[in-house]
């Protein structure tokens, strides 16, 4: 993806910064249930918080996480009807 330089950063109103540390407060709480997705998406969103500090957009990571969580979030409703 770097070597093409392409990029997936968008910029998303939802009334501040992303969410990262509730998230991550979320997710350290109940590690026990969370996915290896959900614990490699939350730690390179952080991550990506300190190598891009000030980006005004989503970073990349953040994004990502962003999807896998809508993502998942519509299969569990789809199942609870």
């Amino acid at each position: 993806m770097f070597d093409k330089q392409q990029s997936s950063s968008a910029e998303v109103e939802y009334g501040g910064d992303f969410p990262l540390s509730r998230v991550t407060e979320l997710v350290r709480k109940s590690v026990r249930y969370a996915q290896p997705e959900l614990l490699d998406l939350v730690s390179r969103a952080d991550r990506a918080q300190y190598e891009e500090y000030g980006q005004v957009l989503l970073t990349d990571a953040e994004y990502a996480l962003f999807e896998h969580i809508d993502r998942e979030y519509r299969r569990l409703s789809a199942r609870v009807g």
